[in-house]
């Protein structure tokens, strides 16, 4: 389990900077599906996990600080 949850976090940082900022957006349409009308609050914690992991791999980029602003606007 622990081993699968490294890979998908190494998958995330190792995302262009397109595709990071097209998995940021659907983690934040996955972490709306949270409040209502829908209440699908299980989505929730991924949709956090996957954003900090977006977030994490901003560090290996060679702006850290603008990738990370760009990823969060």
């Amino acid at each position: 389990m622990i081993a699968w949850l490294e890979r998908c976090h190494g998958w995330c940082g190792a995302r262009g900077t397109f595709a990071r900022a097209g998995l940021a957006l659907a983690t934040g349409a996955l972490a709306a599906l949270a409040l209502p009308p829908v209440y699908a609050l299980p989505v929730l914690p991924i949709a956090v996990v996957v954003t900090l992991w977006l977030f994490d791999g901003a560090c290996a980029h060679p702006h850290p600080r603008r990738a990370a602003f760009a990823l969060g606007w």
